[in-house]
């Protein structure tokens, strides 16, 4: 489930699993068609359902993928880029252009494909994948690379090998008793590691993902909850504190 911000007014959309695994698919071939086996796949993705589909595609196409700060974080987008092995980027088609001027800076070729929540594609290269099934799923020696908040001066790559994200995920899914009747909402930046770790681990155990870009939840975190019915958050202590300075509709301002 996630927050429709450009429905007017916002409101909470939904796919099935199967309708996740065939555009997760859609996205393993057009991985396949772009990019080497076991190379980077940049996530230029605001937490959407794109961006689920695209790191399951990723991963069904043997490859790994990259969460990546938008591309007015200069120069730390080009400093991910070089050092992250990414030879293909999904992005939004608002952002196409200017992550395509920082991609051609880079030292080698990235196929920059464009992509929306209803998994319209909107690149010639993407329009040129091949139709059918999908090759059975290859597992990469890497699931993703995350980089740190780069206090150090340069944004650090922390890679993670499908053990150590296996753990990871089901770390995260058991001490908060995740089941399939649970609704997790990801109150988290996209390049924050527990975003995708908490997908994955509620996906693992049959439970809805609850997405909302970001800046929609930072403006109206109590709404996007309200909408997508959540049972669990995460977050930081930072962010959650917006739930109760929002106005509560029968309760007034908190």
């Amino acid at each position: 489930a996630w927050v429709d911000g450009e429905a007017s007014p916002p409101c909470a959309r939904s796919v099935t699993y199967a309708e996740l695994v065939e555009l997760a698919d859609r996205m393993s071939r057009a991985v396949a068609h772009a990019a080497r086996y076991e190379t980077g796949v940049g996530l230029c993705l605001d937490n959407s359902l794109a961006a689920v589909a695209c790191q399951l595609g990723a991963l069904w196409a043997g490859n790994y993928f990259v969460p990546l700060d938008q591309p007015s974080a200069q120069p730390r987008l080009r400093e991910m880029l070089d050092g992250s092995g990414i030879e293909i980027i999904f992005c939004s088609p608002q952002l196409a252009a200017e992550v395509a001027q920082v991609a051609d800076a880079c030292c080698h070729r990235i196929t920059i494909l464009t992509i929306d929540d209803a998994g319209c594609m909107g690149d010639s290269s993407a329009e040129a994948t091949p139709s059918g099934t999908a090759a059975r799923p290859r597992q990469c020696r890497r699931v993703c690379t995350f980089h740190t908040s780069g206090t150090t001066g340069t944004p650090k790559p922390i890679h993670s090998t499908p053990e150590q994200w296996s753990a990871f995920v089901t770390g995260a899914a058991q001490p908060y008793h995740l089941t399939a009747a649970s609704r997790v909402f990801l109150g988290t930046s996209a390049i924050f590691d527990p975003s995708a770790g908490l997908t994955f681990a509620a996906l693992v155990v049959g439970a809805t993902v609850c997405l909302a870009p970001w800046p929609i939840t930072l403006r109206h975190l109590r709404p996007c909850i309200e909408m997508t019915r959540a049972t669990h958050a995460c977050s930081t202590p930072s962010v959650w504190a917006l739930y109760d300075l929002e106005r509560d509709p029968e309760h007034g301002s908190r």
